[in-house]
C-alpha cells in the first residue's frame, strides 16, 4: 500500500465536508478582504458558488 500525497484526503464523508467547508471559508474572508479594500471580488464569489454547488450535490445542504 502506499502512502497518499501531502495534498490529498482521505475520502469520508467527514473529510470531504471538512475541505470543502475549508475553502469556501477561505474564499469568503478572500471576497470580505477585496470588500473591504473597495476592489473587484468577483473570482472569490465564483468560486464560493462552486464549492456550495460541490457541497449541496454530495451533501444536500449548503454551509450557512
Amino acid at each position: 500500500m502506499t502512502t497518499p500525497a501531502r495534498d490529498t484526503i482521505a475520502f469520508t464523508e467527514e473529510a470531504v465536508k471538512e475541505y470543502l467547508d475549508t475553502a469556501i471559508r477561505h474564499w469568503r474572508d478572500v471576497r470580505d478582504e477585496e470588500k473591504r479594500a473597495d476592489s473587484d471580488y468577483g473570482m472569490a464569489t465564483h468560486y464560493i458558488d462552486a464549492f456550495q454547488s460541490v457541497r449541496i450535490s454530495l451533501f444536500g445542504e449548503l454551509l450557512p
